[in-house]
């Protein structure tokens, strides 16, 4: 049961929908402003989650302040339409659970992005990629050599996934894990058997996203981090999107906890420092990583509010 803090009566619509992914049936649905008929094409923003996230979760968080609902007490954006989706083995979407792979979360949103822009209410020329946490390097990624993507917003996220993995072990811890995971690859090839772990050995927590976690998002239907394969932790360990940022020139906003411990700030600063393109770099005044991710949070709403601004400029005059 979702738990969440109680806010004003939510007027945002939401059409849930299907599609596939590799031959995997996801579910999807897309929030609209409320009284929005659905006619003409229009700006779309695909909102795509973090680490074991669910689209009523953060994603639809973000919606509500899109679409002008806007939350506790007060409007949000300017009536924008959204998007989103649960990756492939999480809640009703089809697919092994606890196999996951970040190559194929990139993979997932590009299906969602050729649904989405087949559907007559959307600009498939006006699309605003938005990944929360680890997400925010899904969208990197998905965007390449993608038509019709014109902003992409990262929010607290990683952008080098081994040294997200230096950041958070000593050189000895370091090393004992890349010989488990090692030793796992070697494993799953003599045998076609999975060795698994807590998802948060694999991908370790602060202590403050630990207790976020523990709090309130295992609270959410459907929410579970049950063991997941060590194929999770060889992915981290590949995953590189900054690699690709000197020559991407879509517009990109960064935004970051200034008191992020769970991905350091150094991954926004690097992040900002190589990219090609337009971009600008927004810090969440006094914001861990996801402890402030409440509709009515003061943090959150600055943060909801410049993710706004953002879209408002991109999709102007189209």
């Amino acid at each position: 049961m979702n738990t969440e803090r109680p806010v004003a009566a939510h007027t945002m619509r939401t059409e849930t929908c299907t599609f596939f992914s590799d031959g995997l049936r996801l579910s999807g649905a897309f929030f609209l402003p409320e009284g929005d008929s659905g006619e003409g094409r229009r700006p779309l923003v695909v909102a795509c989650s973090g680490f074991t996230g669910l689209m009523n979760i953060h994603p639809a968080r973000f919606a509500r302040f899109l679409t002008g609902d806007g939350g506790a007490g007060g409007s949000g954006g300017a009536g924008h339409r959204c998007f989103s989706f649960d990756y492939r083995g999480f809640a009703d979407s089809e697919g092994e659970r606890g196999c996951v792979t970040l190559e194929e979360q990139t993979q997932d949103i590009r299906a969602a992005l050729s649904f989405v822009q087949s559907d007559p209410r959307v600009d498939p020329d006006r699309i605003i990629l938005l990944g929360w946490g680890m997400g925010a390097g899904l969208v990197m990624e998905a965007s390449r050599g993608r038509r019709g993507v014109i902003g992409i917003i990262g929010a607290n996220g990683f952008y080098n996934g081994d040294r997200v993995q230096r950041a958070h072990r000593d050189e000895v811890e370091y090393a004992a894990f890349v010989d488990r995971v090692h030793e796992a690859a070697s494993w799953r090839a003599r045998t076609g058997e999975d060795l698994r772990a807590d998802p948060f050995d694999l991908y370790p927590l602060d202590p403050q996203s630990r207790a976020y976690v523990d709090s309130t998002l295992k609270k959410f239907e459907r929410y579970d981090a049950e063991p997941y394969s060590y194929e999770l932790a060889e992915s981290l360990l590949r995953w590189r999107p900054e690699a690709h940022a000197p020559h991407m020139t879509i517009p990109l906003l960064v935004a970051h906890g200034d008191q992020n411990r769970l991905h350091p700030t150094s991954e926004a600063t690097s992040l900002f420092e190589l990219y090609g393109g337009e971009k600008q770099l927004f810090w969440i005044e006094g914001a861990g990583h996801t402890e402030f991710m409440h509709d009515d949070d003061p943090k959150f709403r600055a943060l909801a509010g410049r993710i706004n601004e953002f879209v408002d400029r991109v999709t102007a005059g189209g």
